[in-house]
């Protein structure tokens, strides 16, 4: 997708979410950590669990856990948390009224603190080498 139709598309779900009571968040991502090393899904388990987000699916052979959003009462809403090979950690909204735009996110307003909370906590949380 070209820059101007990316701007276009950021300029309609700000539109959107303005509306809409929703608020438009790119992926979060953190790194480049360690590449390679599995002791990257350690520490993101633990700094995702002292943030108050305990995994409740874990799937090791691919890097990814999947955590709770407090700010969701009915529980449909997750992040997705994937350690990569390369070295990032990326956080990916889902369920619970989540709408994804190639990289951006419209999320209901509520869960936007939470992201980046959990994003800074997985940053904190994670040595770099």
């Amino acid at each position: 997708m070209g820059l101007v139709c990316r701007a276009a598309l950021a300029l309609l779900l700000t539109f959107v979410a303005g509306c809409h009571r929703t608020s438009v968040m790119p992926l979060l991502a953190v790194g480049p950590l360690r590449r390679g090393d599995p002791g990257v899904l350690d520490e993101a388990l633990d700094a995702a669990r002292l943030s108050r987000h305990p995994s409740f699916r874990t799937d090791a052979a691919h890097g990814t856990f999947s955590v709770h959003v407090h700010a969701d009462p009915t529980r449909s809403a997750r992040f997705v948390i994937q350690c990569s090979q390369d070295g990032y950690v990326t956080i990916t909204p889902e369920g619970g009224g989540v709408e994804r735009h190639g990289d951006v996110f419209l999320l209901p307003y509520e869960m936007r603190e939470e992201y980046a909370e959990l994003a800074m906590a997985l940053e904190q949380g994670i040595a770099e080498e």
